[in-house]
């Protein structure tokens, strides 16, 4: 079962625990999946079904690095949100629908607002001018 852990969400994108995708890239067919972790999301990548060849981080990028790494594409810039599909319309759609987005952005918006605030006072605190 897909579902958003609004605790295991990062900063800019929710990511569900639970999440199962393949796609064929560098030639190969790769599985990818999304775990609840001790801190987090949990990123993992499987070259096929060879599980030997697996790939895991605590963001989506890591995996993809390690598995760009690994094949004959070396030096291939990776973007893990990208490559896991977060950027496509349906799958930002679908995320939307499950349950424990609200709560996520709701506390993303609350982060942003956090971080705004902190990088204010820290310019003010070194006497830079504060836009407005």
């Amino acid at each position: 079962r897909c579902q958003l852990i609004p605790r295991q969400c990062m900063y800019h994108h929710p990511y569900p625990v639970g999440f199962r995708a393949s796609k064929t890239h560098f030639g190969r067919e790769y599985w990818m999946t999304i775990e609840e972790g001790e801190d987090g999301p949990a990123f993992n990548v499987s070259m096929g079904s060879d599980r030997r060849h697996s790939f895991h981080g605590q963001t989506p990028t890591q995996p993809w690095t390690q598995a760009c790494l690994a094949s004959s594409s070396k030096g291939t810039r990776i973007s893990g949100p990208l490559f896991f599909g977060f950027s496509d319309p349906l799958a930002q759609l679908l995320i939307r629908k499950l349950p424990g987005f609200q709560t996520w952005d709701e506390i993303r918006k609350e982060m942003a607002a956090k971080v705004e605030s902190e990088t204010r006072q820290a310019n003010a605190d070194a006497g830079d001018v504060v836009p407005h």
